[in-house]
């Protein structure tokens, strides 16, 4: 079947920027990243564009580091990747996954810069995906605004099936960045699935959000600006946001 006709979106600064105006380095990155036009296709998330919690995730994320390999879970059309790219001057190797074809061949114009695009619903098990010795590909940030409805009901299965498969595929201080609705339980389901060493959760400045982080290694020296901030240890559910 021939695909519609794609449509070109040409976003405002105030559009991609984000809640937070707080990162001025980061404030600038999705401009930078979508100065041309952007491919789209009818019935995408969010309108193909960068949305209110995607940004919010950008706003939580400290600068990128040479080298770093990322997954973008659950990618949409690449505004993540393509924020993340521009910040990092195309210095990280971005890997995109997304159950969507549709979604995944606007991500491929999107993000050419890009190492690998994973059409897959949930984790992969393709050689495609795994490295020498038949191990996953690990990387040092995983990075995902994830689905949690199918329709209109809660469906958590593709929250959960992230949770429960990150860990293995995060390099020793990688970090697994996920942004949801503040009544989404991310909390619940990191303590119950993830095993991590450590978690933390940002929370947007109007209480709408959650930008939730976990890692198996040792936490990184903290440069979020956003305005609330819950760290808590693996296991201790005293302060988790649920």
């Amino acid at each position: 079947l021939a695909l519609p006709a794609c449509t070109a979106w040409q976003p405002t600064p105030e559009e991609v920027s984000g809640p937070s105006q707080g990162a001025t380095a980061r404030a600038s990155v999705p401009e930078k990243a979508l100065q041309r036009n952007w491919t789209v296709y009818p019935g995408l998330f969010a309108g193909g564009g960068l949305d209110v919690m995607s940004a919010a995730l950008l706003a939580a994320l400290p600068p990128p580091e040479k080298k770093m390999r990322v997954l973008d879970f659950a990618c949409g059309s690449g505004s993540l990747s393509a924020s993340i790219a521009a910040w990092s001057d195309d210095d990280c190797r971005l890997h995109l996954l997304d159950a969507d074809a549709l979604a995944l061949r606007a991500a491929r114009r999107n993000v050419p810069t890009a190492k690998r695009f994973l059409l897959c619903a949930g984790w992969p098990d393709t050689a495609k995906a795994f490295a020498s010795r038949q191990k996953p590909v690990r990387y040092d940030w995983i990075v995902s605004n994830p689905p949690v409805h199918r329709g209109q009901p809660d469906d958590f299965t593709v929250v959960r099936s992230l949770i429960q498969g990150a860990r293995k595929r995060l390099r020793r201080d990688g970090v697994l960045w996920i942004v949801s609705q503040e009544q989404v339980p991310i909390g619940r389901m990191l303590d119950a699935y993830g095993r991590f060493a450590w978690t933390s959760a940002v929370i947007s400045a109007d209480g709408r959000f959650v930008t939730w982080s976990a890692g198996r290694g040792q936490r990184a020296h903290d440069t979020t600006t956003s305005s609330s901030k819950v760290a808590v240890a693996a296991g201790d559910d005293s302060t988790m946001l649920w």
